[in-house]
């Protein structure tokens, strides 16, 4: 009767027990659900319909045309919670994402594209200054973009829709303008000069205390003589000279007249010659 009640009771307990056990050990799983489009129209019935994270496909089923359901499950030990999940119709990429969490059901309705989005392109901003975030979009999904231009190679990688972003260091012992590169598409970004504009110069300071006096110099050549000044003034008059000494004794007064009367006579005498020469002789 007592082993009955043992195994009874071992019955009815050990299986209490191990439900805890076992859903402990049940994976977490989200659940997305919706219609399917490609360019528009509805996917084609048997279209395969998938849902990836960090890259990697975690389900695919097949579309019926009117609805997918997906159930997107963590294996044990293993945690998606907050990561992105991406949707494919094909191959083709989904426009949609969902973040997973355990226990959601969620509708995503899904649109993907055929036709071309547009060629790769980057956008730096800002467009100045020493560290820049690059952003890229129409890259392939999933794929690693190198970024080249700045210090180094930075890398990034694209999600399922062709986007990313990634940090650039400029080289700013090369200030300017220079061209980032990702692939075929090409952003510019001016690197700052640090250094910047010399400042305005500073007021002039106090004047300092006057040096002492140096030694003399030596005595410079002797100049030239100067040009001789006007005459001065005349001076006063001197004090009488003393008297000269007496004359010698002068001829006495008649005997000039004498002389001057004899002198007309024999003037008169030579005049009166000369008249009668020229005076024509008569004939006899």
């Amino acid at each position: 009767m007592t082993k009955l009640r043992i195994l009874v009771f071992l019955a009815v307990v050990l299986p209490l027990l191990l439900v805890p056990a076992l859903a402990s050990a049940q994976p977490a799983v989200a659940r997305y659900y919706g219609s399917a489009s490609v360019d528009g129209t509805n996917a084609a019935n048997g279209a395969l319909v998938s849902a990836w994270i960090d890259g990697k496909k975690v389900v695919e089923k097949a579309y019926n045309g009117t609805i997918y359901d997906l159930v997107v499950a963590a294996a044990v030990g293993e945690s998606f919670s907050g990561k992105t999940v991406t949707f494919q119709v094909g191959s083709l990429v989904a426009t949609q994402t969902a973040a997973w969490t355990a226990g959601d059901v969620k509708k995503v309705d899904l649109t993907a594209t055929t036709g071309p989005v547009g060629p790769p392109a980057i956008t730096v901003s800002p467009a100045t200054g020493v560290i820049a975030l690059v952003s890229g979009t129409n890259f392939a999904p999933n794929a690693t973009v190198n970024i080249t231009g700045g210090v180094g190679t930075a890398s990034a990688k694209a999600d399922a829709t062709g986007k990313f972003s990634a940090m650039v260091v400029g080289d700013v012992k090369k200030p300017g303008k220079i061209t980032l590169t990702a692939g075929a598409a090409t952003a510019d970004f001016t690197v700052l000069d640090l250094k910047g504009a010399d400042g305005k110069a500073g007021a002039d300071g106090k004047a300092g205390a006057v040096g002492k006096a140096g030694a003399d110099g030596k005595a410079g050549a002797v100049g030239k003589a100067g040009a001789d000044g006007k005459a001065g003034a005349p001076g006063p008059a001197g004090p009488p000279g003393a008297a000269g000494k007496a004359g010698e004794a002068g001829t006495p007064a008649n005997q000039t007249i004498l002389w001057i009367a004899l002198v007309i006579a024999v003037v008169g005498v030579v005049l009166s010659v000369l008249a009668m020469a020229r005076k024509p002789v008569k004939a006899a």
